[in-house]
């Protein structure tokens, strides 16, 4: 028996409260997508405005430090996944 003939809920009803919930917890969701697109954003930002001979961009890019860079992204998932587990509690 496959999980989805087990737990059917096509026919499942939501509660007004339920919803309500379920809204909040897009919402976190999405303001969650927003914050890891601002910290990408912001990092190619701050290489690739003002102007430059490519050399230097390159350099630039080079010595960015992008192993921050990965600890700012993977902060932005934990940051939106306490916000859901505060709504869950």
């Amino acid at each position: 028996m496959g999980v989805l003939s087990y737990c059917k809920i096509d026919d499942m009803v939501i509660s007004r409260n339920m919803q309500n919930y379920l809204n909040e917890i897009e919402s976190k969701v999405a303001l969650g997508n927003l914050l890891a697109t601002s910290v990408a954003a912001s990092q190619f930002i701050q290489i690739f405005s003002g102007r430059m001979s490519a050399g230097k961009r390159l350099n630039t890019i080079y010595e960015h430090d992008w192993e921050k860079f990965g600890q700012a992204m993977a902060g932005t998932h934990v940051a939106g996944r306490t916000h859901e587990r505060y709504l869950l509690n």
